[in-house]
């Protein structure tokens, strides 16, 4: 597992701060997005492939866009402001991306086609939104709120065809940190860690019930990303004492259910893990899908965006 930083509350605000042994082959993985400082929240529609940026030195974190065909990369948070993406609007060139100063941090969107950054309505208030990821029927983001001298995190989602406003939880920042994981049409996941261990959870609109992703020898998951389409999540599952140690990317269905079947997707090398959140892109070109993920280098605490293609075309077992 990653190993989480003391005072990740602090990071989050300012960066953005099982079954045996299958007998398919896995899935490799190809660098997308390389780089000095690290390269993270991968995600990518048809053109462009979007991510952050941030440089430990100069601790600055700049949200970025770049054409998948290659070319030069676009700067997406105004000048003087940290940037960190959370995705493209599905069917559109539109990213969403968290934007903030000093003093003030709120969500956005910036449209490739026009070069136009807009505040996004309904999701800002005067607290601190950061992480946002966006689907056709949800923008989903982190809320940092004081409350009686402490820190506390909200996982908010919210519906954006009649803008209702949901919290699925709230977390004591210190003893636990929470990440937004992905957001579906239906379901929305995310990762709840604490000082030993790492739990991912899907949640579910429609029945208004969350479910913590069953693991295996009380091994960390994160990471959970959802594919709607073909009725399934992935999840990083790790050892939870030491980062990069049996890092792999499983795969199983949705709704969850007791006996259904884990899939292995992809193994990765000791010493390499994987970030907080991963996305999954449909290709246009062969019709699989594609699952972005951050490529994390335990030894010098560097990461690059990294995809694993056609993840989808792995059988269950």
């Amino acid at each position: 597992m990653r190993r989480i930083l003391a005072g990740a509350v602090v990071l989050s605000t300012c960066l953005v701060a099982l079954t045996a042994s299958v007998a398919h082959a896995l899935v490799p993985i190809e660098p997308v997005i390389t780089g000095k400082g690290e390269q993270y929240r991968g995600f990518a529609n048809e053109t462009y492939v979007v991510y952050t940026n941030w440089v430990r030195r100069t601790k600055t974190s700049t949200a970025y866009a770049r054409p998948l065909a290659g070319g030069p990369k676009q700067r997406l948070n105004a000048a003087g402001t940290g940037g960190n993406v959370g995705g493209i609007d599905p069917g559109t060139n539109t990213v969403i991306l968290q934007q903030w100063n000093r003093r003030r941090s709120g969500i956005y969107f910036y449209d490739l086609d026009t070069d136009v950054r807009t505040k996004a309505a309904g999701v800002n208030s005067k607290k601190w939104e950061w992480n946002p990821l966006i689907s056709s029927t949800f923008i989903v983001y982190a809320l940092e709120h004081l409350r009686h001298g402490d820190w506390y995190t909200s996982l908010k989602v919210f519906r954006r065809d009649n803008s209702v406003t949901r919290a699925l939880g709230t977390w004591r920042a210190g003893p636990n940190e929470m990440f937004p994981g992905s957001a579906g049409d239906r379901y929305v996941t995310y990762t709840v860690c604490n000082r030993r261990t790492c739990f991912a959870y899907l949640y579910d609109w429609e029945t208004k019930t969350k479910q913590r992703i069953p693991t295996e020898n009380r091994k960390a998951q994160y990471a959970p990303v959802i594919d709607e389409s073909n009725s399934t999540v992935y999840f990083t599952r790790s050892a939870p004492d030491r980062c990069g140690r049996g890092v792999n990317i499983w795969q199983r269905p949705i709704p969850l259910a007791g006996g259904d079947p884990v899939t292995k997707i992809v193994a990765l090398p000791a010493g390499i893990d994987t970030g907080w959140e991963s996305s999954l892109t449909a290709n246009g070109g062969t019709g699989e899908m594609d699952l972005y993920i951050e490529r994390w280098v335990c030894a010098n605490r560097t990461g690059d965006v990294y995809v694993a293609r056609g993840v989808d075309t792995i059988p269950p077992t």
